[in-house]
């Protein structure tokens, strides 16, 4: 059985407690994302669009089939004048006036210098890069969600840390007013406590407008108008020691964008070859069935059946260097994609060093901030203590208590920046967890 934990605790503290009519799971935000997104709708009818191309360039091998019928009146046909060699043969016409004609003809490319197969090879890979982009905008959606709901989380949690300072300021105020009340206090400490209660509570509303302006983010994103929280499957709110990001040389080969690199490398590298069959004899050969009258007797006068057969053979000679041109061309855009491929991969592998070096930062970061985190809770207690004895000033609480309250807000600050950093990376190595979990958790 799965546990959520809504955005509105801090880890450990969450809760999978039942969900209002305005929480939302992940995975409802994540599909409600990707239908409301219109550049993937474009992406998808391109895609659609592709697959046709591709099984254009199919029909290719399949031979052209045309039917034809003609109807034909001559108002004169030739005449031989046969008189002269025997009068009895007279005038003979060559032909008939009204003449028919119902073809089929089949015509086939024989051969064309493998251009039909470079041409359908380019549609596949026009229909592989289409799809590459539906899934990297599929996940980029995700991973913008994903990056949303961490920092409704962050402010979330910050939110928890000042009214558990504001709590401990109003125990403290009550503490005060009681002092005063004996005379063991003066009213300037009782406005210091109150002063800094209200900082507090200004603090607070600010985080508080600024998760509202992520939710408004979020609703953009997926209609979800009147969501207040996500509920985050536990994975989402776990990651594993920097030190397991290893090989990531390797590993970033896997990144959809450079997938997409790679694709558009090798699809310039066939243009350059269907290009190159340019140069080369198409062949061809066609076979035509005829029922015509008179057929192949001029003279006759009956319908005749019969058929014609043969091959043709077709280059092009010159025409103006236009595919010398073309081959120049091929040449340096397939320079030029190598050039981007090896250029985002050195980027994208910079990006992932830094970010790798930043989580483990983050490690150490967050352990000391812990133990200071600790360290002011104790600090707090005793001046606290010392306070109602006689022996601190309201002064010393105050700072004490601010203290613990930054501290506080140090250590969940840590905690959710090292998991946004860490699903950041996975998203760029395109190994995020909604590609590894259960249908539940994507």
């Amino acid at each position: 059985m799965k546990k959520y934990y809504a955005l509105l605790f801090f880890l450990p503290l969450f809760s999978a407690g039942g969900a209002s009519a305005k929480d939302y799971q992940l995975a409802d935000c994540f599909t409600a994302g990707t239908a409301h997104d219109y550049k993937l709708a474009a992406i998808a009818d391109e895609t659609d669009r592709q697959n046709i191309v591709k099984q254009a360039a199919l029909a290719s091998f399949t031979p052209e089939i045309t039917a034809e019928g003609t109807f034909r009146y001559a108002s004169a046909v030739p005449e031989v004048d046969l008189s002269s060699i025997n009068p009895a043969f007279g005038t003979i016409f060559m032909g008939k006036k009204n003449t028919s004609d119902i073809s089929l003809t089949v015509n086939e490319v024989i051969f064309s210098g493998c251009a039909r197969e470079y041409a359908v090879r380019l549609a596949e890979r026009a229909v592989d890069i289409s799809r590459l982009r539906e899934q990297m905008e599929q996940d980029s959606i995700r991973e913008t969600i994903l990056q949303l709901a961490y920092s409704c989380t962050l402010a979330q949690l910050n939110i928890d840390a000042l009214d558990a300072g504001i709590q401990r300021l109003t125990l403290d105020e009550e503490r005060m007013q009681l002092f005063y009340q004996q005379g063991l206090a003066s009213e300037y400490d009782v406005l210091g406590i109150q002063t800094k209660k209200k900082e507090q509570e200004i603090q607070k509303q600010e985080l508080e407008n600024a998760r509202s302006a992520v939710f408004v983010q979020i609703a953009s994103l997926t209609g979800f108008s009147d969501i207040t929280s996500i509920l985050l499957p536990d994975s989402y709110m776990q990651a594993e020691s920097a030190d397991g990001l290893t090989d990531i040389e390797n590993r970033i080969t896997k990144n959809t964008s450079l997938l997409i690199l790679q694709q558009e490398q090798a699809a310039v590298e066939l243009a350059r070859k269907r290009d190159t069959a340019a140069f080369l004899p198409v062949i061809a050969g066609s076979g035509t069935l005829h029922y015509a009258d008179p057929g192949l007797n001029y003279t006759g006068d009956e319908w005749q059946s019969y058929y014609t057969a043969g091959i043709s053979v077709s280059m092009n000679i010159w025409d103006k260097g236009q595919k010398i041109n073309t081959l120049r061309t091929d040449a340096l855009s397939i320079d030029q994609a190598e050039n981007n491929r090896r250029e985002a991969q050195r980027s994208l592998l910079a990006e992932l060093q830094q970010d790798a070096q930043a989580l483990r930062s983050f490690t150490g970061e967050s352990a000391t901030a812990a133990s200071i985190f600790a360290d002011k809770q104790k600090q707090y207690d005793l001046v606290t203590d010392l306070w109602k004895k006689g022996q601190k000033t309201t002064l010393d609480v105050l700072t004490a208590e601010q203290e613990l309250t930054a501290a506080d807000i140090r250590v969940k600050n840590l905690h959710i920046q090292y998991l946004s950093l860490y699903q950041r990376i996975l998203f760029l190595l395109d190994e995020p967890l909604w590609k590894n979990t259960e249908k539940g958790d994507k």
